[in-house]
């Protein structure tokens, strides 16, 4: 249960839930399914700030799990009516969450193997994180805003449903931070570009590639402000989970023969997510928004590359 409830700062939370975002708590009621991305807009979002751990010019996964970090999430699938928050923050001086940057490295350090990680966090005992008081979000268009607190041990999840769509890509997007042990702050950033893969999309919207050879996607309107994530896991009972992250600017993404070995002979699924990143500090807390979304394809922007399994 612990292993599970500490995912969302991997990004796990996120991916576990966008693709049905009408599970959870609901703030508001739901209809059908809206309009494709089809006004995407050309241009580029705005160069984010880089302030504090993480960034492509040192580690990317250093700011993910360390005393005094915080990261802000908000996914949503272009197409579907809701998204989803979560948040927490690490308290400064605490040595009870393992190093995740000991994590075992691949791909040039783009990919980590994080499973002993998380066996480690597990033993840890349980997580209590630093309070930030409410937090609200307003972002889309039309804007909407909402409010969370935080839960038992200070950690943040809400899932909001619309009932129009609210994004095609470059909307603003603000948080507001209250404050607590947190002290208050506010982010202002946008909704990430949607990007657009050029190959065939599968009938059934499932990738199946090969496990002995590497695997490209290419893609279009890649920036360097806009970063792919994925998430490659075993299915049960098998434990090896992958985590990647790579700058999109080259529009390709190499998922390497190397990494996909580490599962052995284990099925294994995976997630691929774009977003993008703004960071702050606030006290002694460095601070991560992250704002994710789905690459659609470019032949059918309606389709959107959600999924891969390894057999």
């Amino acid at each position: 249960m612990r292993r599970l409830a500490f995912l969302a700062l991997l990004t796990l939370a996120a991916i576990a839930c966008s693709d049905d975002a009408s599970s959870g708590p609901s703030s508001s009621s739901s209809g059908d399914a809206a309009s494709p991305a089809n006004t995407v807009p050309d241009a580029a979002p705005p160069t984010t700030s880089e302030i504090g751990p993480g960034s492509f010019d040192g580690d990317p996964f250093a700011y993910l799990v360390q005393p005094g970090s915080g990261t802000l999430r908000l996914n949503h699938t272009i197409g579907e009516l809701g998204a989803i928050l979560t948040a927490r923050f690490l308290p400064v001086g605490s040595n009870r969450y393992p190093r995740f940057d000991a994590a075992a490295r691949y791909d040039e350090g783009h990919c980590i193997d994080d499973s002993a990680f998380l066996d480690e966090l597990e033993d840890a005992g349980g997580s209590t994180y630093a309070s930030a008081g409410s937090i609200s979000v307003t972002a889309g268009e039309p804007s909407f805003t909402v409010e969370t607190t935080p839960g038992a041990n200070n950690d943040y999840f809400l899932n909001h449903r619309f009932d129009s769509q609210r994004f095609v890509g470059e909307e603003s997007v603000r948080f507001d931070v209250k404050g607590g042990d947190v002290p208050p702050f506010e982010i202002v950033t946008r909704f990430p570009l949607v990007l657009l893969a050029t190959s065939t999309p599968p009938a059934d919207g499932v990738l199946r590639p090969p496990r002995t050879s590497d695997f490209v996607l290419e893609f279009e309107r890649g920036t360097p402000d806009i970063t792919i994530a994925l998430f490659l896991y075993a299915a049960p009972p098998g434990k090896t989970r992958v985590y990647c992250r790579w700058p999109s600017a080259s529009g390709r993404v190499v998922i390497k023969r190397e990494v996909l070995a580490l599962f052995g002979s284990e099925r294994f699924s995976g997630d691929l997510w774009t977003e993008s990143i703004t960071r702050t500090r606030s006290g002694p807390f460095a601070v991560t928004a992250s704002i994710q979304t789905k690459i659609h394809y470019a032949s059918s922007r309606r389709e959107r590359v959600s999924r891969f399994e390894f057999e």
